[in-house]
């Protein structure tokens, strides 16, 4: 019986290429895997919940950090509160507009904010376009607990508390949201779904890449199939 045999004769400079971009869509595909696997098990895990005590806020203790809440510019009010062992930030509410607040959202009447059950976590540090602060004016981009502190004249606790709730305030009034940095499966604004997408749209690509490959090598008759004497 003949025996099925295969020539190929691969163009160098065309198989370098497509080795080269195979390899790093195949680590795209499989890193956007490894978020999605990541982002299943989080929203599975269950939240360790903990409780601030309460303090009142340090002097100069109410700043406004630079943010994109839900898709909409706004700004987080943070709270330096005193807990009698240690100062520390609080996540107190969302103020959703383009211009830094001008009316707070800590009722002055009220010295000492109670904050229920929430997480602490450590702030995302400041990027390469991340503008500097103004705290004179109590304004920042990127949290620096050492620039914060040296406004306060205290040390801080390097973990702000995010509690599950924040309140929130817009032009049409005030409402109640969940807070994502207190959830870590919401703290990412992309679901696990869709890096799994993202993964097969990689994967995909790759393979019909070298699909594509191949058909060109076949056509220029560099790869051929064959009976065998």
């Amino acid at each position: 019986k003949g025996q099925t045999r295969m020539m190929f004769r691969p163009l160098p400079v065309m198989t370098i290429c497509v080795v080269v971009s195979l390899g790093i869509l195949a680590m795209l595909g499989n890193w956007q895997w490894q978020r999605f696997s990541e982002k299943s098990a989080l929203s599975e895990r269950e939240i360790s919940w903990e409780s601030l005590p309460s303090g009142p806020v340090v002097e100069d203790g109410v700043l406004y950090r630079s943010t994109i809440f839900s898709g909409r510019a706004a700004w987080l009010e943070l709270l330096a509160i005193d807990t009698g062992t240690e100062t520390v930030l609080v996540t107190h509410g969302v103020i959703f507009s383009v211009e830094p607040p001008e009316q707070p959202l800590l009722d002055e009447s009220v010295s000492v904010p109670v904050f229920l059950e929430g997480v602490f976590r450590e702030p995302a540090g400041q990027g390469f376009f991340t503008p500097p602060s103004d705290l004179t004016n109590h304004l920042i981009y990127a949290v620096d607990f050492d620039e914060i502190e040296g406004v306060l004249g205290r040390t801080l606790r390097r973990e702000i508390f995010e509690p599950r709730t924040l309140l929130a305030r817009d032009e049409t009034g005030q409402a109640v949201l969940e807070n994502p940095q207190a959830n870590p499966a919401l703290a990412d604004p992309l679901p696990p779904a869709r890096h799994l997408g993202y993964a097969f749209t990689w994967w995909g690509i790759g393979a019909g890449l070298f699909i594509i490959y191949l058909i060109f090598h076949i056509k220029a008759g560099r790869l051929k199939f064959g009976n065998g004497g």
